[in-house]
C-alpha cells in the first residue's frame, strides 16, 4: 500500500536530492548513472582474448560483478516505490524500465550461471544495452528517441521506395553480371607468361596426361611456345603434344607430376566440361558406411579433438611430424583430402578405359534411371556446356561426346564441378578459378548485399572495374571488354 513503510523508504531513496551550489541533485540517479559509465568502458575494455590472469582484466571482471549487484538493487529499490504492474506509475508501465529489467535479468543469468558457453554466451551480448539505460535518466535524451521513433512511418515509406530501386537495379546486374566477375588466378611456378586463355589460344582445349589412380591428377601434355611476330605481336602455340605424356612431363614443370599419368586425353570441344573433383563431407556423412571403404579418397570428418592438426610454430617440422600421433596423422589427411581439387575428365567418353574420371572416382555405383534422364534433359538444355558446339551439328561425335561429359557431371555433381572455355583452361595449366572480388552479383540476395554496400562509397570503384572488364560466363575478363557498365 501506499502507507507501507518499504515503500516510503524506497520513495525517499529514490527522490534523495543535495544541494550543490543551488542546483538540486538526486543522488540515486546520478550515482546509477556513474556506474553505468564505469560497466560500459570495463565492457569496451573486456575480450575474450584478454589475459584471464592479467590484474586489470581480473580487476575489470570482477568489477562486473559489483556493478551487476548495484542494479540489481536499483532495480529492486524502484519495484518497491513503484510496483510491478498495478498503479499508474508501475515498473511494468513504462518501456524503459521494461528495458532496464531486461539488462538486469541478463546480469541475473550471469552470476547464477558463471559458465562461459553455449546459450548463456550469446544471451550475455544483451548487456550491450547497458548504455541504453542513460535515455531513461535524461528527458532530452528521450525526445530525441521519441522524435526517432514518431518519424519511423515517414521513413518506412522512403526505405521501401528506395528498396524498391534498388531491387531493379538487383535483377538488372543479376541478368548481365551474374557468374561473370571472375578471373584466372596463375600458379607461381608458371612465371610471368601465367596461363594462356582464349585471347591467345582461340578456342583451345588444353591436352592433358591422365592417371589411373584418382589420387594423381591431371597434368598438361606438352606446353606452349611463345614467339615475337614482326609486327611486335607475340604467337603463341602449343606444342609437344605428339610425345609420349612421360616424354612430355620430362619437358614441362608440372608439381604434382607423375609416373601414373600416362594416358593422354583432350576435351572434345573447348564448351565440353572438365570436372574439378572435391570430397564432400556432408554428402559423406549421410552414406557414412559406403564411404568407409573409400577413406584412401575421401577420409571421414574429424572424430576427436586429438585429430585436429596443430597449428603452432614449427607444426611442419621434421622433428614434430616424426612425432606426431596417428590420430592428428589422420586429421592431417583429412584437411589435405578437404583442401584437394583433382583435374579430371567428368566421365572420360573418349579417354582410355585406364583413365579414372570423377564421376568414376566419387559416384562409382550406377545412377537410377530417373537420374540418367533428368541429366540428359538438363545437358540438352544447358545454356553453356556444349551450346555452341551442338548448336552447330546435335548429330555430331564431338556434341555427343560434350553431352556425354555433362551427364557424367550431372549424376556426380556432389563432388564434380564443371568448367569449360578459359575457367577449364585455367585449372588444366594449373590456376584457379577464383572470384575478381570479395562481392558478387551471382544472386539476388548478394546483389542487393553488394548494391547496398556500393551506396555507402565502400568498394564501388572496384566493382565499376571489374563489371566494366567481364566478358562472359566462364571467360577471363578482358581490359574495357563492357565499357557500358560503368555508368550504372
Amino acid at each position: 500500500s501506499e502507507s507501507n513503510p518499504a515503500r516510503k523508504a524506497a520513495r525517499w531513496f529514490l527522490d534523495w536530492e543535495v544541494n550543490v551550489q543551488g542546483t538540486h541533485i538526486k543522488v540515486f540517479d546520478n550515482f546509477i548513472l556513474l556506474c553505468i559509465l564505469f560497466s560500459t568502458i570495463g565492457m569496451a575494455y573486456d575480450t575474450p582474448l584478454n589475459d584471464p590472469d592479467d590484474t586489470v582484466t581480473k580487476l575489470v571482471r570482477k568489477s562486473d560483478s559489483i556493478f551487476s549487484y548495484i542494479f540489481i538493487f536499483e532495480m529492486s529499490v524502484k519495484l518497491f516505490a513503484m510496483g510491478l504492474i498495478w498503479g499508474p506509475d508501475a515498473y511494468l508501465r513504462s518501456g524503459w524500465n521494461v528495458l532496464d529489467g531486461i539488462v538486469v535479468a541478463v546480469s541475473i543469468i550471469g552470476l547464477v550461471y558463471p559458465g562461459t558457453g553455449g546459450f548463456l554466451k550469446t544471451l550475455r551480448i544483451l548487456r550491450a544495452f547497458r548504455p541504453l539505460r542513460v535515455i531513461s535518466r535524461n528527458e532530452n535524451l528521450k525526445v530525441v528517441v521519441q522524435t526517432m521513433f514518431a518519424s519511423m512511418p515517414d521513413l518506412l515509406t522512403l526505405i521501401f521506395v528506395t528498396s524498391f530501386f534498388l531491387l531493379i537495379f538487383a535483377l538488372f546486374f543479376v541478368s548481365f553480371l551474374s557468374g561473370k566477375l571472375y578471373q584466372c588466378e596463375a600458379p607461381a611456378y608458371l612465371g610471368d607468361e601465367g596461363v594462356k586463355m582464349s585471347l591467345d589460344l582461340n578456342e583451345f582445349a588444353t591436352p592433358l596426361c591422365l592417371g589411373t589412380n584418382a589420387t594423381h591428377q591431371a597434368c598438361p601434355h606438352g606446353r606452349y611456345l611463345v614467339s615475337e611476330l614482326a609486327d611486335s605481336r607475340q604467337k603463341v602455340e602449343w606444342i609437344d603434344e605428339s610425345l609420349t605424356c612421360q616424354q612430355s612431363l620430362q619437358n614441362s614443370y608440372c608439381p604434382h607430376s607423375s609416373p601414373d599419368l600416362t594416358v593422354p586425353w583432350k576435351r572434345p570441344t573447348w564448351d565440353t566440361p572438365i570436372c574439378i573433383g572435391r570430397c564432400n563431407p556432408t554428402v559423406q556423412e549421410e552414406d557414412s558406411e559406403t564411404w568407409k571403404s573409400r577413406a584412401w579418397l575421401c577420409e571421414a570428418n574429424f572424430k576427436s579433438v586429438e585429430e585436429l592438426p596443430s597449428a603452432c610454430k614449427g607444426a611442419n617440422s621434421e622433428p614434430y611430424l616424426a612425432s606426431m600421433t596417428a590420430e592428428e596423422q589422420r586429421g592431417r589427411t583429412f584437411v589435405e583430402q578437404m583442401t584437394r581439387e583433382l583435374v579430371m575428365p567428368c566421365g572420360g567418353t573418349t579417354a582410355a578405359s585406364t583413365a579414372v574420371s570423377c564421376r568414376q572416382a566419387f559416384c562409382p555405383e550406377e545412377a537410377s534411371a530417373a537420374k540418367k534422364a533428368e541429366c540428359k534433359e538438363n545437358c540438352e538444355r544447358h545454356p553453356h556446356f556444349c551450346w555452341e558446339t551442338c548448336s552447330a551439328d546435335a548429330g555430331s561425335t564431338s556434341c555427343k561426346a560434350c553431352r556425354s561429359e555433362c551427364e557424367a557431371q550431372c549424376q556426380c555433381s556432389d563432388f564434380c564441378e564443371p568448367l569449360i572455355k578459359d575457367a577449364a583452361l585455367c585449372y588444366e595449366q594449373g590456376g584457379k578459378w577464383v572470384p575478381m572480388l570479395s562481392q558478387n552479383f551471382n544472386n539476388i540476395f548478394n546483389s542487393l548485399l553488394t548494391l547496398f554496400e556500393i551506396m555507402s562509397t565502400e568498394g564501388w570503384v572496384d566493382v565499376m572495374y571489374a563489371a566494366s572488364d567481364s566478358t562472359g560466363y566462364y571467360l577471363q575478363p578482358q581490359r574495357d571488354a563492357a565499357l557500358g557498365m560503368a555508368p550504372f
